[in-house]
């Protein structure tokens, strides 16, 4: 189990730089989203209109459920292609 965290490290730290940017500025944005969405349920028929409160959290969770696919999958994308032309295989080498 040890290895296994350890080698999660290593694949974190291998990863392209504009990889790792991207995931980390959409990590953000998805988590903002995910969390106007709950506070969006949350003041559903309390300090909001439950109806409109109710549709907008519906759309909210279906925003952040696009945004991860247009983080996520272009990042792994990117880095796929990155290891498959060896440019990340050269540079641990140097």
């Amino acid at each position: 189990m040890k290895n296994i965290i350890n080698g999660i490290g290593k694949l974190l730290d291998g990863l392209n730089p504009v990889t790792r940017w991207s995931i980390r500025i959409g990590s953000v944005i998805v988590f903002l989203v995910y969390l106007a969405a709950l506070c969006m349920a949350i003041l559903a028929g309390w300090k909001l209109n439950y109806e409109w409160a109710m549709h907008l959290c519906e759309e909210l969770l279906y925003c952040g459920k696009e945004c991860i696919g247009a983080v996520y999958i272009p990042a792994m994308l990117l880095e796929i292609l990155d290891l498959a032309t060896g440019k990340n295989l050269q540079n641990a080498e140097k």
